[in-house]
């Protein structure tokens, strides 16, 4: 199998890791423009079924020209640079999938299924942890009962030792993680897709173990495709990201106070936009080399069998040590690289533009994700 991956940074540099810990890749050509994150990649740049591309993506021309020839794309970018790349990759006649995380993005990428389809080849967004894994457990989930009726999924990354008074670390793209906590929010409701407002509806989630009692409120993208999927047979689907408790206060006074804005605006000679100053502030002022954990928690009611039922599920993602990556690097990068591999593979065999829930076939997916990682789902009680 031949891949090409868009983007070396750490997510970039886990999908590496985990490609060529298949013996099936017989090629991985790697794009990155930043010297300084390739000079981090030593083991995997010595490997000799690895091709480096130290170079600046421009235009569509210039990706055709680099994704030519694979048997399928993963783009590690930020996610604003998601629809440029589908379109190079349709107008290539390669396959790709990507991280996701932006809801207007991916409506993008869907009004691209068409010439997708055309050009006989899968595009797959929103692949990462949540969304991504999460779309495909709330299929599963949704397939256990006769007639489902909600479902409820609880994701979040979350450092070992917290330190306060945020008590989070940056364990993903600072950009990422600013348009979780300022965009609107997708929830299926009553049966009708609505919107709410990020950083509201705060919950408790006892998750139990060594994180006893958590916060969880609206975050945006989590929930990605899987209201318009599901509307019509599923009542009620929300996401929520899960935090030590008190984040969320903290992070809705610096949204109360404009920090989340995308307006210009000129200050002693700077000018910025308040949502870059705080990407910046973030960056710069939280933690980032602490330990990580990644917390998994989803239930669903509905009918099977003629009675109601209730199934309530979690699993917790670790690091891996052998391989050095964070939980959020397995948790994101492990998803992606399967659905890269999956589609190498022919396993997703419908063309276009499709989301996980989808695209995949959903127990094989899983079973693999579980295999591969050493996750153990557990039923709560």
């Amino acid at each position: 199998m031949r891949f090409t991956l868009l983007g070396a940074g750490k997510m970039g540099c886990a999908c590496a890791e985990y490609l060529l810990s298949w013996d099936e890749t017989t090629n991985l050509r790697i794009v990155e423009r930043d010297e300084i994150l390739l000079s981090k990649l030593e083991s995997v740049v010595s490997d000799k079924r690895v091709e480096v591309l130290n170079t600046t993506i421009i235009d569509k021309s210039d990706i055709i020209d680099i994704v030519n020839g694979s048997d399928a794309v993963i783009c590690a970018l930020p996610y604003y640079l998601n629809l440029t790349i589908t379109e190079a990759c349709i107008d290539a006649g390669v396959s790709m999938c990507d991280m996701g995380g932006n809801n207007d993005v991916v409506m993008s990428q869907l009004a691209m299924n068409d010439r997708a389809r055309e050009a006989g080849v899968i595009i797959v967004p929103d692949c990462g942890l949540a969304p991504g894994l999460s779309n495909v457990l709330v299929a599963k989930a949704i397939s256990e009962f006769d007639r489902c009726d909600e479902v409820h999924i609880r994701v979040g990354g979350l450092p070992i030792d917290p330190v306060p008074p945020f008590n989070y670390q940056i364990v993903f793209s600072v950009n990422g993680l600013v348009n979780e906590y300022v965009e609107p929010c997708k929830v299926l409701r009553g049966g009708d897709v609505c919107w709410v407002e990020a950083l509201t509806d705060i919950e408790e989630v006892r998750f139990g173990g060594d994180y006893g009692v958590l916060e969880a409120f609206n975050t945006s993208g989590g929930s990605s495709t899987l209201p318009e999927t599901y509307q019509g047979c599923v009542r009620e689907i929300d996401y929520k990201t899960l935090r030590y408790r008190g984040h969320c206060k903290l992070m809705q006074g610096l949204k109360y106070l404009g920090l989340g804005e995308d307006r210009v605006i000129g200050l002693s000679g700077l000018n910025s936009s308040p949502r870059r100053v705080l990407s910046a502030l973030l960056e710069h002022y939280l933690p980032k080399d602490g330990d990580d954990v990644v917390l998994v928690y989803w239930w669903a009611r509905g009918e099977s069998g003629g009675e109601s039922c209730e199934f309530r599920y979690k699993f917790i993602i670790e690091p891996d040590e052998d391989m050095g990556l964070s939980a959020m690097m397995v948790g994101t990068s492990l998803p992606t690289v399967l659905v890269a591999k999956f589609i190498a593979e022919g396993k997703v065999v419908d063309k276009g533009v499709l989301t996980p829930e989808r695209a995949l076939p959903v127990d094989d997916y899983i079973s693999a994700f579980l295999s591969e990682s050493c996750v153990e789902i557990e039923e709560v009680q």
